[in-house]
Protein backbone atom coordinates (compact mmCIF):
# COMPACT_ATOMS: atom_id res chain seq x y z
CA UNK A 1 0.00 0.00 0.00
CA UNK A 2 1.05 3.55 -0.81
CA UNK A 3 -0.28 6.74 0.03
CA UNK A 4 -0.31 10.33 -1.17
CA UNK A 5 -1.48 13.51 0.74
CA UNK A 6 -1.96 17.12 0.84
CA UNK A 7 -2.81 19.75 3.86
CA UNK A 8 -6.72 19.55 2.70
CA UNK A 9 -7.73 22.16 5.23
CA UNK A 10 -5.68 24.29 8.00
CA UNK A 11 -7.18 25.01 11.26
CA UNK A 12 -5.93 27.07 14.28
CA UNK A 13 -1.88 25.74 13.08
CA UNK A 14 -0.14 24.93 15.85
CA UNK A 15 3.83 24.04 16.80
CA UNK A 16 4.84 20.50 15.66
CA UNK A 17 1.83 20.92 13.07
CA UNK A 18 -0.53 19.77 15.52
CA UNK A 19 -4.12 20.53 14.22
CA UNK A 20 -3.83 20.83 10.98
CA UNK A 21 -6.41 18.23 8.84
CA UNK A 22 -4.53 16.33 5.78
CA UNK A 23 -6.51 14.42 2.99
CA UNK A 24 -5.08 11.30 2.40
CA UNK A 25 -5.33 9.02 -0.82
CA UNK A 26 -4.65 5.24 -1.11
CA UNK A 27 -4.24 3.50 -4.48
CA UNK A 28 -3.71 -0.08 -4.75
CA UNK A 29 -4.51 -3.09 -6.59
CA UNK A 30 -7.48 -4.82 -5.77
CA UNK A 31 -7.04 -8.79 -4.60
CA UNK A 32 -10.49 -9.60 -4.50
CA UNK A 33 -11.18 -12.37 -7.18
CA UNK A 34 -14.45 -12.63 -9.18
CA UNK A 35 -14.33 -9.02 -10.50
CA UNK A 36 -13.57 -8.98 -13.70
CA UNK A 37 -10.92 -6.38 -15.36
CA UNK A 38 -12.38 -3.28 -17.15
CA UNK A 39 -11.52 -2.90 -21.10
CA UNK A 40 -9.49 0.24 -20.29
CA UNK A 41 -6.90 -1.81 -18.35
CA UNK A 42 -6.97 -4.77 -20.43
CA UNK A 43 -5.94 -2.64 -23.55
CA UNK A 44 -3.95 -0.15 -21.84
CA UNK A 45 -0.65 -0.02 -23.77
CA UNK A 46 1.59 1.72 -21.66
CA UNK A 47 4.52 0.00 -20.97
CA UNK A 48 4.71 -1.93 -17.22
CA UNK A 49 6.92 0.25 -15.80
CA UNK A 50 5.74 3.33 -16.79
CA UNK A 51 2.14 2.79 -15.63
CA UNK A 52 1.23 5.52 -13.12
CA UNK A 53 -1.37 3.35 -11.49
CA UNK A 54 1.82 0.57 -11.16
CA UNK A 55 3.57 3.04 -9.25
CA UNK A 56 0.31 3.47 -6.73
CA UNK A 57 0.97 7.40 -7.53
CA UNK A 58 -1.42 10.09 -8.79
CA UNK A 59 -3.18 7.27 -10.93
CA UNK A 60 -6.02 10.45 -11.30
CA UNK A 61 -3.73 12.29 -13.45
CA UNK A 62 -4.22 9.52 -15.96
CA UNK A 63 -6.76 10.86 -18.71
CA UNK A 64 -7.58 6.89 -19.59
CA UNK A 65 -8.23 6.34 -15.88
CA UNK A 66 -10.44 9.23 -15.04
CA UNK A 67 -12.43 9.03 -18.32
CA UNK A 68 -12.71 5.42 -17.62
CA UNK A 69 -16.63 4.31 -15.84
CA UNK A 70 -15.44 1.72 -14.20
CA UNK A 71 -12.39 3.89 -12.29
CA UNK A 72 -11.90 2.55 -9.17
CA UNK A 73 -14.17 -0.61 -9.65
CA UNK A 74 -12.31 -2.95 -11.67
CA UNK A 75 -9.88 -5.76 -10.50
CA UNK A 76 -6.86 -4.07 -11.61
CA UNK A 77 -6.82 -0.80 -9.11
CA UNK A 78 -9.00 0.77 -6.73
CA UNK A 79 -9.01 4.16 -4.73
CA UNK A 80 -10.24 5.85 -1.60
CA UNK A 81 -9.90 9.10 0.11
CA UNK A 82 -9.74 9.41 4.12
CA UNK A 83 -8.58 12.40 6.69
CA UNK A 84 -6.28 12.54 9.38
CA UNK A 85 -4.49 14.83 12.22
CA UNK A 86 -2.10 14.23 14.82
CA UNK A 87 -1.94 15.94 18.18
CA UNK A 88 0.51 15.56 21.23
CA UNK A 89 0.12 13.81 23.98
CA UNK A 90 3.33 14.16 25.91
CA UNK A 91 6.82 14.44 25.61
CA UNK A 92 10.10 12.36 26.21
CA UNK A 93 12.43 12.81 28.30
CA UNK A 94 14.13 14.92 25.39
CA UNK A 95 11.61 17.13 25.06
CA UNK A 96 10.23 15.35 21.89
CA UNK A 97 6.58 15.62 21.53
CA UNK A 98 4.76 11.95 21.41
CA UNK A 99 2.11 12.19 18.77
CA UNK A 100 -0.82 10.12 17.91
CA UNK A 101 -3.22 10.33 14.74
CA UNK A 102 -6.86 10.16 14.29
CA UNK A 103 -8.02 8.86 11.19
CA UNK A 104 -11.76 9.49 9.62
CA UNK A 105 -13.63 8.86 6.38
CA UNK A 106 -14.49 12.64 6.39
CA UNK A 107 -12.54 15.86 7.29
CA UNK A 108 -15.69 17.07 9.49
CA UNK A 109 -15.45 13.77 11.78
CA UNK A 110 -11.81 14.62 11.97
CA UNK A 111 -12.28 18.32 13.04
CA UNK A 112 -15.07 16.57 15.66
CA UNK A 113 -12.41 14.55 17.50
CA UNK A 114 -10.17 17.42 17.35
CA UNK A 115 -12.27 19.76 19.11
CA UNK A 116 -13.28 16.99 21.68
CA UNK A 117 -9.58 16.06 22.25
CA UNK A 118 -9.31 19.60 23.25
CA UNK A 119 -11.89 20.27 24.84
CA UNK A 120 -10.90 16.43 27.02
CA UNK A 121 -7.67 18.11 27.68
CA UNK A 122 -8.85 21.52 29.09
CA UNK A 123 -10.99 19.08 31.26
CA UNK A 124 -7.83 17.33 32.99
CA UNK A 125 -6.80 20.51 34.63
CA UNK A 126 -7.57 20.67 38.38
CA UNK A 127 -9.99 23.89 39.14
CA UNK A 128 -8.46 23.45 42.53
CA UNK A 129 -5.20 24.24 41.49
CA UNK A 130 -5.64 26.79 38.50
CA UNK A 131 -4.75 29.30 40.64
CA UNK A 132 -1.21 27.81 41.16
CA UNK A 133 1.81 30.11 41.03
CA UNK A 134 5.00 28.97 39.76
CA UNK A 135 6.59 30.14 43.41
CA UNK A 136 3.63 27.42 44.47
CA UNK A 137 4.78 25.12 42.50
CA UNK A 138 8.43 25.77 43.23
CA UNK A 139 8.07 25.50 47.05
CA UNK A 140 5.83 22.55 46.99
CA UNK A 141 8.36 20.32 44.53
CA UNK A 142 11.26 21.45 46.40
CA UNK A 143 9.90 20.38 49.64
CA UNK A 144 8.94 17.12 48.11
CA UNK A 145 12.19 16.72 47.00
CA UNK A 146 13.90 17.51 50.68
CA UNK A 147 11.08 14.92 52.40
CA UNK A 148 12.20 12.58 49.76
CA UNK A 149 15.89 12.53 50.40
CA UNK A 150 16.60 13.38 46.50
CA UNK A 151 18.00 16.60 47.79
CA UNK A 152 19.80 17.40 51.13
CA UNK A 153 19.68 20.21 53.06
CA UNK A 154 22.42 22.12 51.65
CA UNK A 155 20.57 22.31 48.22
CA UNK A 156 17.16 22.45 49.72
CA UNK A 157 18.44 25.87 51.54
CA UNK A 158 19.56 26.87 47.82
CA UNK A 159 16.24 26.26 46.23
CA UNK A 160 14.45 28.18 48.68
CA UNK A 161 17.23 31.05 48.13
CA UNK A 162 16.82 30.78 44.06
CA UNK A 163 12.95 31.23 44.78
CA UNK A 164 13.21 34.40 47.28
CA UNK A 165 14.74 35.99 44.66
CA UNK A 166 12.62 35.23 41.97
CA UNK A 167 9.77 36.58 43.86
CA UNK A 168 10.36 40.08 42.90
CA UNK A 169 9.78 38.86 39.32
CA UNK A 170 5.79 39.51 38.70
CA UNK A 171 4.97 36.35 36.88
CA UNK A 172 6.72 34.03 39.31
CA UNK A 173 3.26 34.85 41.60
CA UNK A 174 0.58 34.91 38.98
CA UNK A 175 -1.38 31.79 38.40
CA UNK A 176 0.84 29.67 35.74
CA UNK A 177 -1.86 29.82 33.06
CA UNK A 178 -1.73 33.16 32.67
CA UNK A 179 1.91 33.17 32.39
CA UNK A 180 3.05 34.03 28.39
CA UNK A 181 5.82 33.49 26.21
CA UNK A 182 6.22 37.26 26.29
CA UNK A 183 6.99 37.27 29.89
CA UNK A 184 9.55 34.77 30.01
CA UNK A 185 11.30 36.06 27.07
CA UNK A 186 11.56 39.34 29.16
CA UNK A 187 12.26 37.75 32.25
CA UNK A 188 15.24 35.57 30.62
CA UNK A 189 16.42 39.29 29.08
CA UNK A 190 16.59 40.64 32.40
CA UNK A 191 19.16 37.58 33.51
CA UNK A 192 22.28 38.35 31.19
CA UNK A 193 23.38 40.87 34.34
CA UNK A 194 23.64 38.11 36.30
CA UNK A 195 26.76 35.82 36.63
CA UNK A 196 26.57 32.55 35.41
CA UNK A 197 26.00 30.66 39.12
CA UNK A 198 22.80 32.92 39.70
CA UNK A 199 21.32 33.00 36.32
CA UNK A 200 21.57 28.94 36.00
CA UNK A 201 20.08 28.72 39.48
CA UNK A 202 16.95 30.58 37.88
CA UNK A 203 16.21 29.68 35.04
CA UNK A 204 16.61 25.84 36.34
CA UNK A 205 14.05 26.91 38.99
CA UNK A 206 11.56 28.35 36.26
CA UNK A 207 12.11 25.36 33.92
CA UNK A 208 11.40 22.87 36.75
CA UNK A 209 8.45 24.37 37.60
CA UNK A 210 7.04 24.62 34.49
CA UNK A 211 7.68 20.68 33.97
CA UNK A 212 5.98 20.53 37.12
CA UNK A 213 2.99 22.13 36.00
CA UNK A 214 2.59 20.64 32.75
CA UNK A 215 2.72 17.15 34.47
CA UNK A 216 0.36 18.10 37.04
CA UNK A 217 -2.27 19.28 34.22
CA UNK A 218 -1.91 22.56 35.27
CA UNK A 219 -1.17 24.18 31.76
CA UNK A 220 -2.03 22.48 28.45
CA UNK A 221 2.09 22.64 26.72
CA UNK A 222 5.14 23.67 28.28
CA UNK A 223 6.40 26.58 26.90
CA UNK A 224 10.30 25.83 26.96
CA UNK A 225 9.51 22.59 25.14
CA UNK A 226 8.04 24.28 22.75
CA UNK A 227 9.42 27.72 21.80
CA UNK A 228 13.31 27.26 21.07
CA UNK A 229 14.08 31.32 21.72
CA UNK A 230 13.19 30.27 25.48
CA UNK A 231 16.83 29.39 26.48
CA UNK A 232 19.30 30.10 29.12
CA UNK A 233 21.39 33.42 28.22
CA UNK A 234 25.11 34.42 28.87
CA UNK A 235 26.29 36.39 31.54
CA UNK A 236 27.46 40.12 30.36
CA UNK A 237 29.54 39.90 33.53
CA UNK A 238 33.36 39.08 32.99
CA UNK A 239 34.62 35.85 33.82
CA UNK A 240 37.02 36.31 37.24
CA UNK A 241 40.66 35.32 36.53
CA UNK A 242 42.03 32.68 38.74
CA UNK A 243 43.33 34.89 42.11
CA UNK A 244 46.54 32.42 42.90
CA UNK A 245 49.44 33.85 45.50
CA UNK A 246 52.43 34.68 43.64
CA UNK A 247 56.19 32.35 44.87
CA UNK A 248 57.15 34.84 46.81
CA UNK A 249 53.71 35.89 48.63
CA UNK A 250 53.57 31.68 49.30
CA UNK A 251 56.42 31.71 50.73
CA UNK A 252 56.12 34.93 52.94
CA UNK A 253 52.89 32.71 54.00
CA UNK A 254 54.06 29.25 55.09
CA UNK A 255 57.02 31.23 56.66
CA UNK A 256 54.90 33.40 59.03
CA UNK A 257 52.09 30.50 59.66
CA UNK A 258 54.81 28.34 60.65
CA UNK A 259 56.24 30.90 63.14
CA UNK A 260 53.28 32.26 64.62
CA UNK A 261 50.64 30.49 67.35
CA UNK A 262 47.68 31.06 65.59
CA UNK A 263 45.43 27.75 66.28
CA UNK A 264 44.26 27.77 62.34
CA UNK A 265 47.37 27.12 60.58
CA UNK A 266 47.48 23.69 60.62
CA UNK A 267 44.17 23.71 58.21
CA UNK A 268 45.21 26.70 56.13
CA UNK A 269 48.07 24.74 55.12
CA UNK A 270 46.75 21.70 54.87
CA UNK A 271 44.64 23.44 52.10
CA UNK A 272 47.63 24.68 50.50
CA UNK A 273 49.26 21.95 49.92
CA UNK A 274 46.38 18.91 49.14
CA UNK A 275 44.24 21.59 47.46
CA UNK A 276 41.25 20.65 49.98
CA UNK A 277 38.54 22.98 49.96
CA UNK A 278 37.82 24.64 53.70
CA UNK A 279 34.70 22.60 53.94
CA UNK A 280 36.14 19.34 53.40
CA UNK A 281 39.03 19.80 55.71
CA UNK A 282 37.05 20.88 58.75
CA UNK A 283 35.00 17.90 58.28
CA UNK A 284 37.59 15.28 58.40
CA UNK A 285 37.68 12.79 61.06
CA UNK A 286 40.57 11.26 62.88
CA UNK A 287 39.20 8.06 61.09
CA UNK A 288 40.21 9.70 57.67
CA UNK A 289 43.69 9.68 58.45
CA UNK A 290 45.74 6.99 57.67
CA UNK A 291 49.06 7.36 58.29
CA UNK A 292 50.04 3.69 57.54
CA UNK A 293 48.86 3.65 53.67
CA UNK A 294 49.91 7.44 53.20
CA UNK A 295 46.54 8.77 52.67
CA UNK A 296 43.43 11.00 53.44
CA UNK A 297 39.80 10.21 52.84
CA UNK A 298 37.73 13.02 51.50
CA UNK A 299 34.12 11.34 52.23
CA UNK A 300 32.53 14.59 53.57
CA UNK A 301 31.99 18.31 53.72
CA UNK A 302 31.20 20.68 56.17
CA UNK A 303 27.86 22.40 54.76
CA UNK A 304 24.63 24.30 56.24
CA UNK A 305 21.52 23.14 57.46
CA UNK A 306 18.44 24.30 56.38
CA UNK A 307 18.32 26.99 59.95
CA UNK A 308 21.58 28.40 58.05
CA UNK A 309 23.63 26.86 60.34
CA UNK A 310 26.72 24.91 59.79
CA UNK A 311 26.86 21.50 60.11
CA UNK A 312 28.95 18.16 58.63
CA UNK A 313 27.45 16.45 55.91
CA UNK A 314 27.02 12.91 54.91
CA UNK A 315 28.69 13.66 51.50
CA UNK A 316 31.06 15.63 49.48
CA UNK A 317 30.60 18.62 46.79
CA UNK A 318 30.37 15.90 43.95
CA UNK A 319 30.79 12.44 43.51
CA UNK A 320 34.41 13.42 42.33
CA UNK A 321 35.19 15.47 45.17
CA UNK A 322 34.86 12.05 47.36
CA UNK A 323 38.48 11.13 46.74
CA UNK A 324 41.91 9.52 48.29
CA UNK A 325 44.66 12.73 49.20
CA UNK A 326 47.76 11.04 48.78
CA UNK A 327 50.03 12.05 52.52
CA UNK A 328 53.78 13.54 51.20
CA UNK A 329 55.97 14.44 53.50
CA UNK A 330 55.01 18.03 53.77
CA UNK A 331 51.36 16.88 54.27
CA UNK A 332 52.08 13.91 56.76
CA UNK A 333 53.89 17.19 59.04
CA UNK A 334 50.88 19.23 59.04
CA UNK A 335 48.60 15.76 59.79
CA UNK A 336 51.17 15.14 63.19
CA UNK A 337 51.06 18.39 64.07
CA UNK A 338 47.06 18.47 64.42
CA UNK A 339 46.88 14.78 65.72
CA UNK A 340 49.04 16.66 68.70
CA UNK A 341 47.16 19.03 68.98
CA UNK A 342 43.55 17.17 68.76
CA UNK A 343 40.76 17.54 71.36
CA UNK A 344 38.50 15.18 72.20
CA UNK A 345 34.10 15.85 70.56
CA UNK A 346 31.63 13.81 69.72
CA UNK A 347 32.34 14.00 65.95
CA UNK A 348 35.79 12.69 66.10
CA UNK A 349 36.89 15.73 63.93
CA UNK A 350 39.95 16.28 63.37
CA UNK A 351 40.01 20.25 63.55
CA UNK A 352 37.33 21.49 66.85
CA UNK A 353 37.79 24.46 68.96
CA UNK A 354 38.60 24.05 72.77
CA UNK A 355 35.54 23.04 74.27
CA UNK A 356 34.93 19.84 70.78
CA UNK A 357 32.77 22.16 68.53
CA UNK A 358 33.50 22.28 65.22
CA UNK A 359 34.69 25.10 63.23
CA UNK A 360 32.68 27.12 60.85
CA UNK A 361 34.31 27.90 57.36
CA UNK A 362 33.27 31.57 58.08
CA UNK A 363 35.50 31.20 61.06
CA UNK A 364 38.35 29.83 59.23
CA UNK A 365 37.62 32.38 56.14
CA UNK A 366 38.00 34.92 58.63
CA UNK A 367 40.66 33.86 60.60
CA UNK A 368 43.02 33.44 56.96
CA UNK A 369 41.79 37.57 56.26
CA UNK A 370 42.99 38.59 59.43
CA UNK A 371 46.34 36.92 59.27
CA UNK A 372 46.82 38.35 55.83
CA UNK A 373 46.39 41.15 57.16
CA UNK A 374 48.73 41.06 59.88
CA UNK A 375 51.71 40.65 57.70
CA UNK A 376 50.42 42.27 54.55
CA UNK A 377 51.03 38.90 52.74
CA UNK A 378 49.03 39.65 48.78
CA UNK A 379 46.16 41.91 49.48
CA UNK A 380 45.77 41.34 53.07
CA UNK A 381 42.45 41.69 54.89
CA UNK A 382 40.84 41.02 50.99
CA UNK A 383 42.61 37.77 50.34
CA UNK A 384 39.87 34.67 50.93
CA UNK A 385 40.75 31.62 51.63
CA UNK A 386 39.96 29.51 48.59
CA UNK A 387 43.01 31.09 47.35
CA UNK A 388 44.69 28.53 48.72
CA UNK A 389 43.55 25.87 47.13
CA UNK A 390 44.01 28.31 43.81
CA UNK A 391 47.55 28.48 44.54
CA UNK A 392 48.06 24.96 45.03
CA UNK A 393 46.79 24.13 41.30
CA UNK A 394 48.49 27.13 40.10
CA UNK A 395 51.87 25.85 41.69
CA UNK A 396 51.41 22.19 40.09
CA UNK A 397 50.01 23.30 36.74
CA UNK A 398 53.59 25.46 36.27
CA UNK A 399 55.43 22.64 37.25
CA UNK A 400 54.15 20.42 34.37
CA UNK A 401 51.89 18.39 36.04
CA UNK A 402 49.34 16.80 33.66
CA UNK A 403 45.86 17.94 33.49
CA UNK A 404 44.07 15.07 34.18
CA UNK A 405 46.54 14.31 37.64
CA UNK A 406 45.52 18.15 38.62
CA UNK A 407 41.61 16.88 38.51
CA UNK A 408 41.69 14.52 39.99
CA UNK A 409 43.93 16.13 43.20
CA UNK A 410 41.25 18.50 42.89
CA UNK A 411 38.07 16.60 42.49
CA UNK A 412 36.70 18.78 39.62
CA UNK A 413 34.02 16.41 38.38
CA UNK A 414 35.36 16.77 34.72
CA UNK A 415 38.86 18.07 33.01
CA UNK A 416 36.51 21.06 30.89
CA UNK A 417 36.00 21.89 34.62
CA UNK A 418 40.00 21.98 35.83
CA UNK A 419 40.93 23.77 31.79
CA UNK A 420 38.33 26.76 32.04
CA UNK A 421 38.74 28.03 35.56
CA UNK A 422 42.65 27.83 34.64
CA UNK A 423 42.99 28.71 31.45
CA UNK A 424 45.77 31.44 31.67
CA UNK A 425 47.93 29.45 33.79
CA UNK A 426 47.58 26.50 31.50
CA UNK A 427 48.27 28.73 28.68
CA UNK A 428 52.11 30.17 30.16
CA UNK A 429 52.43 26.46 30.79
CA UNK A 430 52.40 26.13 26.86
CA UNK A 431 54.24 28.39 25.86
CA UNK A 432 56.88 27.27 27.96
CA UNK A 433 56.55 23.70 26.38
CA UNK A 434 56.52 25.25 22.88
CA UNK A 435 59.83 26.68 23.69
CA UNK A 436 61.30 23.47 25.06
CA UNK A 437 59.32 21.73 21.65
CA UNK A 438 61.90 24.16 19.88
CA UNK A 439 64.54 23.76 20.99
CA UNK A 440 64.32 19.72 20.91
CA UNK A 441 63.44 20.42 17.60
CA UNK A 442 66.92 22.83 16.85
CA UNK A 443 69.06 20.02 18.98
CA UNK A 444 68.03 16.97 16.84
CA UNK A 445 68.08 19.44 13.48
CA UNK A 446 64.58 19.02 13.08
CA UNK A 447 63.44 23.10 13.28
CA UNK A 448 63.36 24.61 9.74
CA UNK A 449 64.39 27.95 11.34
CA UNK A 450 67.65 26.72 11.67
CA UNK A 451 67.91 26.46 7.99
CA UNK A 452 66.56 30.24 7.65
CA UNK A 453 69.69 31.43 10.08
CA UNK A 454 72.11 29.21 7.47
CA UNK A 455 70.79 31.15 4.75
Amino acid sequence: MARTGRPKKKMLRRKNHEGTVYEKTVIKEKKAKGIPICDVCKKCDIPESQRICNNRQNCKKCERCMNCKKFGKCEKITSYTYYEAQYIVGYTDKGKPIRKTITEKTETEVVEQLNQIKAHKQGFINKDKSKKTLCDISIEKTQFDYDTGYIDENSYKTNIDTIKRLKKYSFFNIPVRKVTTEMLKDFLTTQKVLSESIIKKNVQMVRRAFAKAHADNLIIENPFLIDKELKTPKSTIPVKEVEAFSVDDQKKLVKELMEDNITQKVPILLSLYTLMRSGEILALRKTDVDLKNKVIKVRRTMTRGINGKNKIGNKTKTYSSSRDVIITPDVEILINMALDEYVENPEQLLFCNKDGKPYTTQALNSCFKRFCEKYNIDKGYNVNFHQLRHTGITRLIEVGTPVEIVQKKAGHKDITTTMNIYNTVLSEREKEVNKNIERQFEEKGLSLSIKDKKE
